[in-house]
């Protein structure tokens, strides 16, 4: 077992749980894949490039797929390390890890949605 708790505190990969690389999948997969994660509220871990260029890692449960005005994807989400919600862009995330785990953020994430 990896432990990825350096990251995020929370997550460490599992039996059965698979690093995918978006680089070798179409995009239609990565966006599939994270549907499926959204449906059944497993959570997530990114491996992305922030908006400095460094690469991070997040443990999110996601909630939504947006797409923004200028025709990116985001996946919306509560990040583990921060508490908080945060938006992923789909075309910097460099791979991703589906956990069978549950979410344990949701209610606040209702609680910011009803203060909308």
């Amino acid at each position: 077992m990896q432990c990825l708790s350096r990251y995020c505190g929370h997550t460490a990969l599992t039996k059965g749980d698979t690093v995918k690389l978006t680089k070798n999948e179409t995009q239609t997969k990565t966006l599939t894949d994270l549907y499926r994660a959204i449906d059944k509220g497993f959570v997530v871990t990114l491996t992305f490039v922030d908006r400095d260029g460094e690469e991070t890692i997040r443990t999110v449960e996601g909630h939504e797929l947006r797409t923004t005005t200028d025709g990116d994807v985001i996946l919306v989400a509560m990040c583990r390390l921060r508490g908080d919600e945060r938006q992923f862009r789909i075309s910097r995330v460099r791979a991703y890890t589906v956990h069978r785990m549950p979410y344990v953020l949701t209610a606040r994430l209702f609680h910011l949605i009803a203060a909308r």
